[in-house]
């Protein structure tokens, strides 16, 4: 049997940093948290939890339903 890799929680992140020229370091350290959990949420790996998501929204300058939100 083989493993099931878990669903992606799409999200408007790439999309918003680079509008913005960051890259996953600068937000990493913007956030407060490692460069490669960025790149996790970033590509839809892992869902942040809600004070995680809400400093993502600070650092990057939008909502979390700008990045999170229903499209």
């Amino acid at each position: 049997m083989t493993a099931r890799r878990p669903n992606r929680v799409p999200n408007a992140m790439p999309r918003i940093m680079h509008e913005r020229g960051m890259s996953d370091g600068q937000v990493a350290a913007a956030v407060g948290i490692a460069q490669p959990r960025v790149n996790r949420i970033k590509n839809g790996w892992h869902q942040p939890g809600v004070h995680c998501a809400l400093r993502f929204a600070a650092a990057l300058g939008v909502t979390v339903e700008d990045i999170w939100g229903q499209r």
